[in-house]
């Protein structure tokens, strides 16, 4: 029996200041094979939606989105409106404070660090994977974590899996990008106002940016569950916690482990259901 999550201490205690992309991990092999043997891809047999359905599951009216046409041409458009973005290659994945903020040079700008009004979402791509049914793999492997709300097909070699972090913590959304980088995504999408692709938008090369996947009940709120309730019966997750302990606290002394009996219970369930992998010294 699963002791409460109350019960358990956090794997990782983040110091601040917030890390930057730069502080997360590099991808593991092994931990890649691992999730592209143990999962199906999260789109098999999974309903497709329209841009209205996408963004109805991301935003709250009254949202101000960030768009554009182009990398180079921002604009801020309340949701929701009668316009449609389907003409539109990216938005960012968080809304707005205002129609227009300040960057760190004093400058005006309407899509910066600091006019983004909370992270709401974390994008995670896969883009140096190159079979697309593998990322699909992978992005499984992360809703084991944090449930994925919406797969949108780049246009070009990848799928953006948006995940909702709003009721989650900076511990376990560090955590969770963690282990998203471990399985070798591309960590500058850890900025809150980075460009990502417009659910149902039109890429630049004439391609349509379709999202394949949709989970409704992912963008609601889940704050009577935390990221330990939800993983405390998935041994694999602790398992990766587990083996690249040692290498983090070598790589990035910031964060701080705890080999808790809970990890190793499930480090030994995890080596009982796979013994043709022998677990780490």
């Amino acid at each position: 029996m699963w002791p409460s999550a109350s019960a358990i201490p956090p794997t990782f205690r983040i110091e601040p200041p917030t890390p930057s992309s730069r502080d997360f991990p590099r991808k593991s092999d092994d931990i890649i094979a691992g999730a592209l043997a143990d999962y199906e891809p999260i789109c098999s047999g999974k309903k497709a939606a329209t841009q209205e359905e996408a963004l109805a599951i991301l935003f709250n009216p009254g949202d101000i989105l960030c768009v554009g046409e182009s990398s180079s041409q921002a604009l801020a458009a309340p949701y929701p409106d009668a316009a449609s973005h389907e003409d539109k290659q990216f938005i960012t994945a968080n809304p707005l404070k205002m129609q227009e903020g300040t960057k760190a040079d004093g400058l005006p700008s309407i899509r910066c660090q600091s006019n983004i009004a909370l992270r709401r979402h974390l994008v995670v791509e896969f883009d140096t994977e190159p079979e697309l049914s593998n990322q699909a793999r992978l992005h499984a492997a992360l809703s084991s974590i944090i449930p994925c709300a919406l797969v949108v097909y780049s246009g070009g070699k990848s799928l953006h899996g948006w995940y909702n972090v709003e009721t989650v913590n900076l511990e376990e959304q560090t955590y969770f990008f963690s282990q998203a980088a471990l399985m070798g995504c591309d960590t500058s999408l850890w900025d809150t106002c980075k460009w990502v692709r417009m659910p149902g938008g039109l890429r630049d090369n004439g391609q349509r940016q379709l999202v394949l996947y949709i989970d409704e009940e992912a963008g609601v709120d889940q704050s009577e569950n935390t990221l330990i309730d939800r993983v405390i019966g998935n041994p694999q997750v602790f398992k990766l916690a587990w083996d690249e302990s040692d290498n983090l606290k070598k790589q990035h002394p910031h964060l701080t482990w705890r080999e808790t009996d809970i990890i190793a219970a499930a480090r030994e369930d995890f080596n009982d259901r796979r013994p043709s992998k022998p677990p780490h010294p």
